[in-house]
């Protein structure tokens, strides 16, 4: 299903200080686990990235128990926030109608956001008792005032001084918000619209705001400093009339910006924190821009290396995801891609690396990587709609011997994997013949012995594995940049699919 974005440029009606619309949009709010442990680890991973660019950081509140809350109306909102822990819980929570007569139109007119002088009267809103939102709200400020010259004051509705009534509101805020998702329709659309003096920014589901912000920036603040900023009620902007109509907003927002940057990575990823015993595992989780509950989407699970270990829910989006989705039609763009963060001085997998291959028998599944099954299992499959067919997991470094251990423990759930530079459990060959597997390894690897992935992979080739891929390369120990913007590997996982099950008919 493709998205329209609307720049609907009409009087709205209704009275903003009537709270006709109720704050009920998902609201996903984290607070993550301050990690006091001690990343000791001494592996050396050529995984340096310097982030320079400014991020936003989502979060999602951690509680005592799961909850998903699907919003059921007219527009068919199909955002779902999920609040994770040890238990889950699933409640449909319904929100009032738009009434169907949205009263009186005001007259059309121009919405000045800075004048000539290089004033404005303008605030910035955002849904109330929403985090996620705040940040939004501060990044489209920082933008503005980069463009402009003019700092805008940020507030949470129901804080903003009576004095205000020429505003830029971000979510479900008032009446006007109400009046600009009615315009919505069924589809997943989000809205850009002027009700009365306000400026509405308005997405149909959770997994939109991201895009959302980022188009705004790029479509409409995008004027030049010390110049008059003015929105014209007898202008609309549509993308499905441009033209990138016919290609997902990952690929609207490479053409923006040549590149699927770090921190447009960060910004559409949303973010969430699993808490069960001691271990706290932050995740982000992306959800494509024409996300429909009605299909089921392959859900790719990527583990990190070592270098990105911690509790600041993003370092672990950097080096191979961004190469991931740089791919030209990237189908990972289409996919629910799932990225936990183990903590420092923790690892996926409890065996020294430099010893490579290790027994399962004498190593036990981490708390981390049965956090990360946790996840996969009671949050993503119960929130999301994913074809349970068509799960995968893909690894580097640390993270390939946590590739390599899921596939081992959990066969049953995985439909392939793809393994970086990790190590295995030879004498788990048998176990993994009907299995698809890409491995990868540098000859000239002095981080992570290369002889473990070849051995692995003999084992299950000897075992009458047909299925086991394994590619030697001459680099050093990163082979993940390539890995991870090859076709030829996306192309090859998500045509894996889990064998259908053959029952024994007794003659």
């Amino acid at each position: 299903m493709m998205l329209a974005v609307l720049l609907a440029l009409g009087a709205c009606g209704g009275d903003k200080d009537t709270d006709t619309a109720t704050d009920s949009e998902a609201e996903t709010e984290t607070e993550v686990a301050t990690d006091t442990t001690t990343d000791t680890e001494t592996e050396t991973e050529t995984e340096t990235e310097t982030d320079t660019e400014a991020e936003t950081e989502t979060e999602v509140e951690s509680d005592t128990e799961t909850e998903t809350e699907t919003e059921e109306d007219t527009e068919t909102d199909t955002s779902v926030s999920t609040e994770t822990d040890t238990n889950t819980d699933t409640e449909a929570e319904e929100e009032p109608e738009p009434e169907e007569e949205l009263g009186p139109e005001p007259t059309d007119s121009d919405l000045t956001i800075v004048d000539a002088d290089g004033k404005s009267e303008y605030v910035i809103v955002y849904e109330r008792r929403n985090e996620r939102l705040k940040e939004y709200a501060n990044s489209l400020k920082d933008h503005i005032k980069s463009k402009y010259g003019v700092t805008l004051p940020v507030y949470e509705y129901g804080a903003v001084p009576s004095t205000s009534d020429k505003r830029i509101v971000i979510g479900n805020a008032d009446a006007n918000a109400g009046f600009a998702k009615a315009k919505i329709g069924k589809s997943n659309d989000f809205i850009i619209d002027v009700c009365d003096n306000d400026l509405i920014l308005y997405p149909a589901n959770e997994y939109l705001y991201g895009y959302l912000i980022d188009v705004a920036k790029a479509d409409i603040f995008n004027g030049e400093v010390n110049k008059p900023f003015v929105i014209s009620a007898d202008t609309t902007y549509k993308l499905s009339e441009s033209e990138n109509k016919d290609i997902n907003y990952v690929e609207y927002l490479k053409a923006k910006d040549g590149e699927f940057k770090y921190e447009t990575v960060v910004n559409i990823f949303l973010s969430g924190t699993y808490n069960v015993g001691q271990t706290t595992i932050p995740y982000r989780i992306y959800v494509p821009s024409s996300y429909d509950s009605t299909k089921e989407y392959p859900l790719v699970t990527v583990l990190h290396g070592a270098g990105e270990r911690g509790n600041d829910n993003k370092s672990q989006l950097k080096n191979m995801i961004s190469e991931m989705f740089n791919q030209e039609n990237s189908p990972y763009a289409d996919a629910i891609v799932f990225c936990p963060q183990c903590p420092g001085g923790q690892q996926w997998v409890d065996t020294p690396w430099k010893d490579g291959n290790y027994s399962i028998d004498k190593v036990p599944e981490s708390d981390d990587l049965m956090a990360v099954m946790d996840i996969i299992n009671n949050i993503i499959a119960t929130s999301l709609s994913t074809d349970t067919d068509r799960y995968y997991v893909m690894g580097l470094s640390m993270g390939g011997f946590g590739a390599w251990d899921l596939i081992m423990r959990h066969t049953d759930t995985f439909a392939g994997a793809v393994c970086l530079c990790g190590g295995a459990d030879p004498s788990q060959a048998e176990a993994l013949l009907n299995m698809p597997i890409w491995a990868i390894h540098s000859s000239n690897d002095g981080d992570v012995p290369y002889a473990g992935t070849q051995e692995m992979c003999q084992a299950i080739i000897d075992a009458g594995g047909e299925l086991c891929k394994f590619d030697t390369t001459s680099t050093a120990h990163n082979v993940w940049a390539d890995a991870g913007k090859s076709t030829d590997i996306s192309k090859w996982l998500f045509e894996q699919k889990k064998p259908e099950m053959v029952e024994e008919v007794n003659p």
